[in-house]
């Protein structure tokens, strides 16, 4: 890619809605995707994209955390490692590794947004270290405010100065 603009940005890594809960605990029991309970969409979605299987019902086959007897909630170090490699801050030092140029990257999110805040930390860190310059934005607000303002006024400006420039 050349160039990636991230509006509140999801799944980054295993931090917030996506760390360590119950919910984990919750998914794990289910037999096939149509059983999820809403609460475990988010994580679901997530372990279909990062773990997918096309012949489970469940539509994945492992988790990065496990259940203990006592009910505690575990992490499973190599499925976290191989989820790990399919997220971005992963994927940008397999990117640099690779000598491959990096792409532009804008983000942004809300004022609100704490757990997708925690993630995009996460991303930053990891830009930071490998030296991947970047543009983070924080609006005022939640998820699911200011949308149209950020479409109009910022996303598609932004991308279309990209491409004017290429």
């Amino acid at each position: 890619f050349g160039f990636i603009y991230a509006i509140s940005p999801c799944c980054i890594g295993f931090v917030g809605r996506t760390g360590p809960s119950q919910a984990w605990a919750a998914l794990s029991r289910i037999k096939r995707w149509q059983d999820a309970p809403g609460n475990v969409y988010l994580l679901l979605g997530m372990a279909a994209a990062l773990d997918g299987s096309r012949t489970d019902p469940r539509l994945f086959t492992e988790l990065p955390f496990d259940v203990s007897r006592d009910s505690t909630v575990v992490a499973n170090a190599s499925v976290q490692a191989r989820w790990r490699a399919r997220m971005p801050p992963d994927r940008a030092s397999a990117m640099v590794r690779r000598g491959v140029r990096p792409p532009m990257i804008v983000m942004e999110s809300g004022s609100e947004e704490t757990e997708l805040r925690l993630g995009i930390e996460v991303l930053r860190a990891r830009l930071d270290s490998l030296g991947i310059r970047y543009a983070d934005t924080t609006f005022t607000g939640g998820h699911i405010d200011r949308v149209r303002e950020r479409f109009t006024q910022h996303m598609l400006p932004t991308v279309g100065k990209w491409f004017a420039e290429r």
